[in-house]
């Protein structure tokens, strides 16, 4: 009795979980968009999706677990955007640097001045 009564709760609970929607914060890139995934070191800029937008990371602050990664954008138009993103290692996505239609999120930094940038397009 008591062991079907924790079975229904944890039902509850996760058909609760899958139905909430996430935040757009948390929004993973589906397969069907354009994405470019970017490997830079501090002072490294590329240019994405056929030189419509150029990412730069132009500053690193390492951490013992959390850092610090500051993400330059500037769109053929001449928009820019900077963000300074609080990355945490052994998460999945960071904070999103945005300037319209390109989103940029740290996936990862494997040395002490480098990281990998998913840019993708909402």
């Amino acid at each position: 009795m008591i062991l079907r009564s924790l079975a229904a709760g944890l039902l509850a609970v996760v058909m609760i979980g899958a139905a909430c929607p996430r935040s757009q914060e948390d929004r993973r890139p589906d397969a069907e968009e354009w994405q470019e995934e970017v490997f830079l070191r501090v002072g490294d800029s590329a240019e994405v999706d056929s030189g419509s937008l150029l990412v730069a990371m132009p500053v690193y602050e390492p951490g013992d677990r959390v850092a610090f990664v500051t993400i330059e954008l500037k769109n053929a138009s001449g928009e820019e955007a900077r963000d300074r993103i609080k990355v945490v290692r052994q998460t999945d996505l960071s904070k999103a640097v945005r300037l319209a239609p390109y989103v940029v999120r740290v996936i990862g930094f494997p040395g002490a001045d480098s990281a990998r940038f998913l840019v993708y397009r909402e």
